[in-house]
């Protein structure tokens, strides 16, 4: 999958496109913080009804890529170096949505499958055991 990206695209638009692809995901995206900004700042989020021309210094369409083998931590440096923006991507955990900080080297592919076992309950097998995903068929779908 690829977001095309243009002047007048509107956040929200690319959220929902990135969204109805990866429902357990969402991105934020965050206004970039000067140089001389303290860390400690909390950078400024960018409403859905904002347009990329007015947020970014985007000439041109441009296009990023999500399929499922990009990392988290690619899928934010594209953002970062095509259009000048910070993003967040989330993970559902029930109704709750987390930061991915801690797993930005897993594709988005895998942050998508755990957010919806952390999401869906557990079908119980035929012993009687919650069912999940475990590494093994991690590494088969990589």
């Amino acid at each position: 999958m690829e977001l095309t990206i243009e002047k007048n695209s509107k956040i929200g638009d690319i959220q929902n496109a990135f969204n109805a692809y990866y429902p357990y995901l969402k991105i934020e995206f965050f206004k970039p913080l000067e140089p001389t900004t303290k860390k400690t700042v909390k950078p400024e989020k960018i409403l859905a009804n904002e347009t990329i021309g007015k947020v970014s210094h985007i000439h041109t369409v441009i296009t990023i890529k999500t399929s499922g083998s990009i990392t988290v931590a690619q899928l934010e440096k594209d953002f970062l170096d095509k259009l000048d923006l910070n993003i967040k991507l989330y993970r559902k955990c029930g109704t709750l949505w987390i930061e991915t900080t801690l797993t930005e080297n897993w594709t988005l592919f895998k942050q998508n499958i755990e957010g919806e076992l952390l999401t869906k309950p557990s079908a119980p097998d035929k012993e009687g055991n919650n069912t999940s995903v475990d590494d093994e068929q991690w590494m088969e779908v990589e």
